[in-house]
């Protein structure tokens, strides 16, 4: 299909930024969704893309660095950071300051938070002196457990925004979860082992098993004791899993923390999620973000999107974290409703001013309807949050007030 560029308006809410042409489907089953570019400069800039299996052993690692003139005649040395072991993710840090030791010190503190709050939030993995997710798993149901501060306020924030999303992110579904995790490690594990194979039979779960596993997801059942910090699951059997919300989360931490140790210009990229701290050191007013295209195979980006300082853009898409089944593609976000992956969307962008919510937006939004989407829109309306849809066709939707930040890529 021809690409085209032409705005179309679809009514009052939302927007069309005509069809992009058709993909087919990708072999990474790890390709995150976004990609921060400033300028000119291509995806490579927050460091997305495939690495190999020798540039991630080599992680941490930090780039030459040079000096730039910015605005007003002022030098900056600008340099990115790059590591690869926390949220499952590469996570980048470009940042602008006045000398190469101030910015080895920012990518530090930027690296030891990242791995801090992902064994905080994890619900896979236990850590020696760390009450994680996973410990609230395995004990919370036999008495009240004190966490720390940031898992709390995580917990509470997941609680605040459930109804406000129509239930669309439910963090008390990882029963649920856990299932369509362990296929899709199965179905990883049985790809990575094509010559010889395992010899299992993978087949998709059972509706039966779904329900019986979903019968567990009651978010009522978190009992979050404000005054005492402590958490309680009230149901033996309910799995806590905050995948939907914990990176984007964690970003908006780590950020503030490198805003308040004194980094003024900078971009954080984990994945999916970008977070700009302060704004371009040159005589740009905004950043220039790039949305990757949901079959990477087909071209890297499908659009770029200016975004001001201080603010999160963060995807999700059905080509990060997927698996395929007798020709049948399957994305890592469940519908809370039908309980299988959700299939009306390849991706959707959040933009707005904190990264913990446009995490969460962006699962909430990949599976609701056009209709579901206004009423979230609603309860979002002084929040500032911007969304671009692209659905199966590569069409691609978006409120209003995002339509003039858009270019497609060619």
């Amino acid at each position: 299909m021809k690409t085209k560029k032409k705005l179309l308006a679809l009514g009052l809410a939302l927007s069309m930024l005509a069809g992009c042409g058709n993909g087919t489907v990708g072999d990474s089953h790890s390709r995150e969704a976004q990609a921060s570019s400033e300028a000119a400069s291509s995806q490579a800039e927050s460091g997305q893309g495939t690495l190999s299996k020798e540039e991630l052993q080599k992680m941490p690692f930090l780039g030459e660095g040079t000096w730039i003139t910015g605005r007003d005649g002022e030098k900056w040395y600008k340099n990115k950071g790059t590591f690869y072991d926390a949220f499952d993710t590469v996570i980048q840090l470009t940042g602008y300051t006045k000398d190469e030791e101030t910015f080895k010190q920012a990518f530090a503190l930027c690296q030891s938070e990242f791995q801090r709050l992902h064994k905080l939030f994890d619900n896979y993995h236990e850590y020696d002196g760390v009450t994680n997710l996973m410990t609230l798993n395995r004990t919370a149901s036999k008495a009240p457990v004190k966490v720390e501060d940031e898992l709390f306020s995580l917990l509470r924030f997941s609680k605040d925004n459930y109804n406000k999303t129509l239930g669309k992110v439910n963090i008390a579904m990882g029963k649920t979860l856990a299932i369509w995790h362990d296929l899709r490690e199965a179905v990883t594990a049985e790809t990575e082992h094509t010559t010889t194979g395992t010899g299992k039979t993978i087949a998709l779960p059972t509706e039966a098993a779904l329900k019986e596993a979903n019968a567990h997801s009651n978010l009522d059942d978190l009992v979050l004791d404000e005054a005492n910090k402590t958490v309680q699951i009230r149901d033996p059997e309910l799995q806590l899993d905050a995948g939907a919300v914990a990176k984007g989360y964690a970003t908006e931490i780590v950020a503030k923390k490198l805003k308040a140790a004194g980094l003024e210009h900078g971009i954080i990229s984990a994945g999916g999620n970008i977070k700009t701290i302060g704004s371009p050191v040159d005589d740009r007013a905004q950043w220039k973000v790039g949305i990757m295209h949901p079959r990477p195979e087909h071209k890297d980006v499908l659009a770029t999107v200016l975004v001001s300082g201080d603010t999160a853009m963060v995807t999700s898409g059905d080509y990060q974290r997927y698996f395929e089944l007798d020709g049948v593609r399957y994305a890592h976000i469940i519908d809370p409703e039908t309980l299988y992956p959700a299939k009306r969307y390849t991706s959707v962008s959040i933009r707005t001013a904190d990264s913990g919510l446009a995490d969460y937006l962006s699962t909430a939004f990949f599976i609701a309807d056009e209709k579901e989407a206004q009423q979230i829109l609603a309860n979002y309306k002084d929040a500032g949050v911007d969304v671009i849809w692209v659905d199966q066709h590569m069409n691609v939707t978006a409120t209003p007030e995002i339509l003039p930040d858009i270019e497609l890529a060619p």
